[in-house]
């Protein structure tokens, strides 16, 4: 961020996203690179191709910033805020999990109806969805003229992005070790579909994961094995990797840009199939790169794995749009759903113990200062980030707001916390003063939903389990989370860039724009991002 802020401020007209360009591009491209920071594009970008995705767009097209304005920056809230240009407390989409009594934790696409194929016990649709997003603006303007297709390694990067009714949801389960889908959008997964993803295992696709540069990143980052790095299951901290040498390759693949190819190599049929781009009704592909997020998550996104990552996945990714680009006429928009936080070990910020909050501790931390309130009792449910919930015994108390109280005290006496609120009082906040009191007001969707929430101090983590105590997360209001970059290129789009960070529901507006519809009503007003 360093170098990215010091670039010249340039000031630009501003135009409304009203319609589509001149030139209406058949097919445009959605791709969120899970978990780019903008701190991380502007120390890393000199590293990427110039054939890669990212530097092709920036050299034709436009480059900005956007800002999340909602404190809960994880993947699911990201992935819905693109495609809605809405936040969390208007979207619905608070966090990648939710928490119930009854059904535990569980996905925040799992609607507990619609089947996913392969996995008796899960569940996905959008239906948590509560207003329309760009894919739904699209099947409004053209009906079933307009293809709508997503894919990803995760079923939030796919159920969130492509609406109510897109003709293709495809995503990766490490339970299953392959791509599938669910009954809301289909009987059966296609023909095609089925036939390419038994004959292309993800054992096709494993290798050794060895740097491609590792001189440069040795200079630009140090030693390959760092503090802080996790042994995700047997994957090891230094290079090279390769999933066979862990105990769950279904799982470690995720973390490999070999993850990518296979994803990308699934794209190219699924274009063939659908005839994306063949006719003038403009036709919408979302591609969510998961495995970026991956290996920032396992090794850190100051980590040897995480550039080398991003390096080839984008590579990968330029090749794809050459390739999309050669046959049809195309616009591409590349942004990211959040940032990342250092690793804890290498963070500016100095707390005492290891700078991490422990979801399989911290309940019963937490219990015994609630209890210490209420007496003893069960009050205190899971830690889902950026909740911690009470139970159903405390909710039912006469004594619910001291519950919450002492939960609150309890939360704040910890180093790792910056601060924690009440729902009910802080979904009031949309318009505070206060930017991290008006990032959680629009964090909440429902200030009724039994649970107090946590703003992370900002040298500490969630501990995501990949090795505890070992690696870093995300979701938190401050620049580093908050804060990426977006690119994007195509007919009538102007080479031009900028580095104040702008209002991030502008992207939605963009995409709108570059397909030519009509914005959903909610985004109307919204000018789409300079460029266009």
């Amino acid at each position: 961020m360093k170098r990215l802020f010091a670039l010249l401020i340039l000031t630009v007209v501003v135009v409304s996203c009203s319609g589509g360009t001149d030139k209406q591009a058949r097919l445009v491209v959605a791709i969120v690179y899970d978990q780019f920071p903008a701190w991380a594009y502007a120390e890393y970008g000199e590293l990427l191709s110039p054939d890669g995705a990212l530097r092709r767009i920036g050299a034709t097209g436009a480059e900005h910033i956007v800002e999340y304005g909602y404190a809960a920056t994880h993947t699911a809230p990201g992935h819905a805020a693109i495609f809605t240009g809405a936040p969390p407390a208007e979207n619905g989409v608070y966090s990648n999990e939710s928490w119930s009594p009854d059904r535990g934790i569980r996905s925040i696409v799992d609607d507990g109806q619609h089947g996913v194929f392969g996995l008796p016990d899960a569940f996905a649709s959008p239906e948590i969805i509560q207003v329309d997003s760009v894919a739904d603006a699209l099947r409004k303007a053209h009906g079933d003229k307009a293809m709508i297709a997503g894919l990803s390694f995760k079923d939030r990067g796919a159920v969130l992005t492509t609406g109510r009714d897109p003709d293709l949801a495809l995503w990766y389960e490490k339970k299953l070790g392959r791509m599938t889908s669910s009954e809301y959008y289909t009987d059966a997964l296609p023909d095609w579909a089925a036939s390419w993803i038994a004959n292309h295992l993800i054992e096709d696709y494993f290798e050794d994961w060895v740097p491609g540069d590792p001189e440069r990143l040795q200079r630009l980052l140090g030693p390959d094995d760092a503090p802080g790095e996790a042994d995700y299951v047997g994957l090891g901290t230094t290079f090279p990797h390769n999933p066979v040498t862990t105990t769950d390759p279904a799982r470690t693949f995720r973390t490999t840009p070999q993850s990518a190819d296979h994803l990308l190599d699934l794209a190219r049929v699924a274009v063939t199939e659908l005839n994306l781009g063949e006719d003038d009704i403009p036709d919408l592909l979302v591609l969510s790169i998961s495995n970026i997020d991956y290996s920032g998550h396992v090794f850190g996104p100051d980590s040897w794995e995480y550039v080398d990552n991003l390096v080839r996945t984008d590579a990968a990714v330029g090749r794809f749009l050459a390739e999309l680009e050669s046959k049809t006429s195309v616009a591409v928009l590349i942004t990211s759903d959040h940032g990342g936080a250092h690793l804890p070990e290498l963070s500016d910020h100095s707390l005492p113990g290891d700078g991490r909050l422990y979801p399989d501790t911290l309940p019963d931390q937490m219990n015994t200062a609630v209890a210490g309130a209420l007496g003893p009792g069960d009050w205190v449910g899971p830690y889902v980030p950026p909740f911690i919930y009470l139970t159903d015994a405390a909710l039912a108390s006469d004594m619910q707001d001291e519950a919450v109280n002492a939960l609150i005290d309890g939360l704040q006496a910890l180093p790792e916390v910056h601060a924690a609120y009440d729902p009910r009082v802080a979904a009031g906040w949309k318009t505070d003063p206060d930017p991290v009191k008006r990032s959680v007001a629009l964090s909440i969707p429902d200030p009724g939903v039994g649970a107090v929430f946590v703003v992370r101090h900002p040298g500490s983590v969630d501990d995501e389990s990949f090795e505890r105590g070992k690696g870093t997360g995300h979701g938190s209001p401050w620049p580093f989370d908050s804060q990426v970059p977006v690119l994007f290129t195509g007919p009538g789009v102007g080479n031009i860039s900028s580095t104040e960070p702008l209002a991030q529901n502008r992207v939605a507006a963009t995409l709108c724009r570059l397909l030519g519809v009509p914005p959903p009503n909610r985004i109307s007003t919204v000018d789409s991002l300079p460029g266009l």
